[in-house]
């Protein structure tokens, strides 16, 4: 992972095929503004991932057409889970969502704008 002066973060990501037989590694812009990872829809039907459902999303300029959504196994600076995706296509950007980033236990850290494994979750105090 590193972060260029711009203040782009980049992560080192491993997608699991659908019957853990296969993998490959992408590095991805960390974007903690993206709720959901956003992964090359090509790659992840070769790993024999499939689209569960499709959703509507709107970026700043404009709502998109609808995209195919599912799930994937992927792994992070040694932590794996199983994160939400979306199929992306030609022109979409290749991103690691806030989503994966609570599910992995990684966190940015603004002082250094690399990511950093959290010691503690975020959870809704008790009364």
């Amino acid at each position: 992972m590193t972060s260029p002066s711009m203040g782009i973060v980049y992560a080192d990501v491993t997608i699991l095929s659908a019957d853990r037989t296969r993998e490959v590694e992408l590095r991805l812009v960390v974007d903690t503004g993206s709720v959901l990872t956003w992964l090359p829809g090509n790659v992840l039907r070769q790993l024999g991932i499939v689209p569960t459902h499709t959703r509507r999303f709107r970026s700043i300029e404009r709502e998109t057409p609808p995209k195919s959504v599912g799930e994937a196994r992927i792994r992070c600076q040694g932590l794996s889970g199983t994160v939400p995706i979306v199929f992306g296509e030609e022109g979409d950007a290749s991103v690691l969502g806030v989503t994966a980033l609570e599910i992995l236990g990684l966190a940015v850290d603004p002082n250094t704008g690399r990511l950093k494994q959290e010691d503690v979750s975020l959870a809704l105090a008790s009364a």
